[in-house]
């Protein structure tokens, strides 16, 4: 098919064709192209078929009736939602105008990290984003963990967007203390003493979201008790909290696999289920070969029995 397709566009472009074979390539062009998407074909109608149809609503039916038949070919994409049709004619109006005092547009979707699923991810980018790339606007967008292990819907990142950032967790070393300073940017030191500081870096395991979280969470409860600062009873029950919302949904298999985790350290990335843990953050990729139970999860997840002797 492909090749035919390719031998009517070469013979089109051709300067030396009389009209009949013109007509012709058209006419064979139309067939190929039908039969490669799919085209509209009228059928005629049996009046019998309909004669029910007469008697109930006491109208004629039409002759012929439009039947659609699909293509052998799917569409790279699917079709633009008719919303967001309708809405790109005023966005281009208003991108025209806004060019005339910026040399670049580019739009920021953030947030859409916290979608779990890569499905409505996905959605987002072939209706929202593509609409925008249509109208050669840059697009700078967050993007949840099931998107670069391709789960659930089998795309890659790397064939719809120019370039992909991974944003890796940070080894929450307090020697180095890497993450102190985003505590200190947003005032925590005003509430918080280096030791609780070093333990809400600790249990954060690197993710900032979750570094944020318990410092602001931490804070809380300290308001809530009527208190000027922080205490190690504060931070522990917001760990304690932030580790129950890990474990939620955990069933026997995956506690399983987290507590071989934390004792051998051997964590294989082609098991589904254990992509599930990485993109939950159960699982925190620190390299390619350093995989660690999320430390809040870890002070909170159920431990067998120990056998007695």
């Amino acid at each position: 098919m492909y090749l035919a397709w390719a031998v009517i566009i070469d013979l089109h472009a051709g300067t030396d064709v009389s009209k009949r074979r013109t007509e012709q390539l058209d006419r064979i062009y139309e067939e190929v192209k039908g039969y490669a998407y799919g085209k509209q074909v009228k059928r005629r109608v049996d009046p019998l078929e309909n004669l029910r149809a007469l008697y109930d609503r006491m109208q004629l039916e039409p002759d012929y009736v439009t039947e659609n038949i699909p293509g052998k070919l799917k569409p790279p994409l699917p079709a633009l939602l008719r919303d967001i049709q309708e809405i790109r004619h005023p966005l281009e109006e208003f991108m025209t105008i806004a060019r005339e005092f910026h040399k670049d547009i580019v739009v920021i979707f953030d947030g859409l990290d916290r979608l779990l699923g890569a499905t409505k991810f996905w959605s987002v980018v072939f209706q929202d984003l593509r609409l925008f790339r249509e109208l050669k606007v840059s697009i700078l967008a967050t993007a949840p963990l099931s998107v670069l292990f391709g789960v659930g819907i089998g795309q890659s990142a790397s064939d719809h967007f120019d370039r992909i950032h991974h944003l890796a967790v940070i080894a929450a070393n307090p020697e180095d203390g890497s993450l102190r300073p985003v505590l200190e940017k947003r005032g925590g030191y005003e509430l918080l003493t280096r030791v609780e500081a070093d333990s809400i870096c600790h249990y954060s395991g690197g993710v900032l979201r979750d570094l944020i979280s318990l410092a602001r969470d931490a804070a809380e409860e300290a308001y809530v008790s009527d208190r000027d600062s922080v205490t190690a009873a504060d931070v522990e029950k917001v760990v304690r909290q932030l580790g129950t919302g890990y474990l939620r949904g955990l069933g026997p298999e995956a506690i399983r696999t987290l507590l071989d985790l934390e004792g051998s350290g051997s964590f294989r990335i082609d098991q589904p289920a254990n992509v599930e843990l990485l993109v939950t953050r159960r699982v925190l990729e620190y390299s390619s070969t350093d995989f660690r139970v999320h430390p809040a999860l870890l002070s909170v997840i159920p431990r067998p029995e120990p056998k007695s002797a």
